[in-house]
């Protein structure tokens, strides 16, 4: 039983980690004037990798104002996505 609690607290840290990277990515492609959706979906699947392709990435020919709605919606909702996850996790390594 404790190989499944441990393993449930890597796969919660991994998916905490592209979270992250995720709305981070969204933040740095929203100040890019890139609309924040290409870094938020580079840093969901690829990790700390798509963050940094989000950071490389030029700036386009035209300056866009950043789009903030879509980043505070995901961000809500991917924090209780992961709170019911650390619960999950929590129950499974409960004896």
């Amino acid at each position: 039983m404790i190989g499944i609690a441990f393993l449930g607290f890597w796969v919660a840290c991994g998916v905490a980690l592209h979270l992250a990277c995720s709305l981070t990515g969204y933040y740095i492609s929203a100040e890019k004037g890139r609309g924040g959706l290409e870094g938020f979906l580079f840093g969901l699947v690829f990790g700390p990798f798509g963050l940094l392709l989000a950071v490389l990435m030029p700036e386009p020919p035209m300056r866009r104002e950043p789009v903030v709605a879509f980043g505070a919606v995901a961000g809500g909702i991917l924090v209780a996505v992961l709170a019911v996850g650390i619960c999950a996790v929590l129950r499974v390594s409960a004896p």
